[in-house]
């Protein structure tokens, strides 16, 4: 009896994958220097990031396209 019952170890596992299956929103980031936008949920294909690439999959060497400024001059912005 001093086993978890097999009820409580599903309900537990069953709410872990459902934490997991939600979906985080796309975000924004924005240029600090020329102001260019980049929408996570539009993501750029003239530079290979399909629609949908997160921030944190873009190479930490790529540049603005607009101005050349390092991906570091980019912060989050709500629109």
């Amino acid at each position: 009896m001093g086993s978890p019952s097999t009820s409580t170890r599903s309900s537990t596992a069953g709410r872990a994958a459902w934490e997991f299956s939600v979906a985080e929103a796309y975000k924004t980031y924005q240029c600090g220097t020329c102001g260019y936008i980049y929408d996570e949920a539009e993501g750029l294909p003239d530079e290979g990031f399909p629609p949908g690439t997160r921030w944190a999959d873009i190479p930490e060497d790529w540049v603005c396209p607009d101005c050349s400024m390092s991906k570091a001059q980019f912060e989050m912005v709500e629109l």
